[in-house]
């Protein structure tokens, strides 16, 4: 039992204050722990401040708890996780929700230097746009830049579209549809 004004710490000695990830309990007089994402804390569970460097946190004002830094993500544990080098942003190793420079964010939630066929990269987004149907490959502008033979179609260099092969139609799909026998 410490005396008034003095608190019992974790190595069993009583201070008048407590150590980091502890807060001095003015009723029991023992140093009791902080919630893991805080450094230190107030008697009422509020964050008083984090570990940029230690638990890679910062506290966010307006919640009064101590959220990731950027290019980090909370495993709800003490110390904050890298996100892997490709993400500017992430949820998880697997998941991420904005990208580094040069990198794309595709529908799996990852991050790659380059966009599958039929999309382009865009550089305002960080993210990859589809292509008009038509295009195998396009620019932003949504003008084609390439065909599919295997979609019967041809480039048409004075519109900048993919256009049906003789004996095929546009449906206005990717995939054109092979005229009936009689045309």
């Amino acid at each position: 039992i410490c005396k008034p004004g003095h608190y019992l710490n974790p190595d069993s000695f009583c201070y008048t204050t407590c150590p980091p990830r502890y807060f001095a309990n003015p009723n029991t007089l023992l140093c009791q722990n902080c919630s893991i994402d805080c450094y230190t804390c107030n008697a009422d569970g509020t964050c008083a401040s984090c570990s940029a460097t230690v638990d890679f946190r910062t506290l966010d004002s307006s919640t009064m708890r101590c959220v990731p830094l950027p290019q980090y993500y909370d495993n709800l544990v003490q110390i904050c996780v890298h996100c892997p080098i490709v993400c500017l942003s992430c949820q998880s190793p697997a998941f991420c929700t904005s990208c580094a420079s040069g990198y794309y964010l595709q529908s799996d939630n990852f991050c790659y230097n380059s966009c599958p066929q039929r999309m382009v990269p865009n550089p305002q987004t960080s993210g990859c746009q589809n292509c008009p149907s038509d295009c195998l490959t396009c620019n932003l502008d949504g003008t084609c830049t390439s065909c599919s033979a295997s979609d019967f179609r041809v480039f048409d260099s004075v519109t900048s579209r993919c256009i049906a092969v003789q004996g095929y139609f546009d449906d206005l799909s990717q995939i054109c549809v092979q005229c009936p026998s009689s045309c």
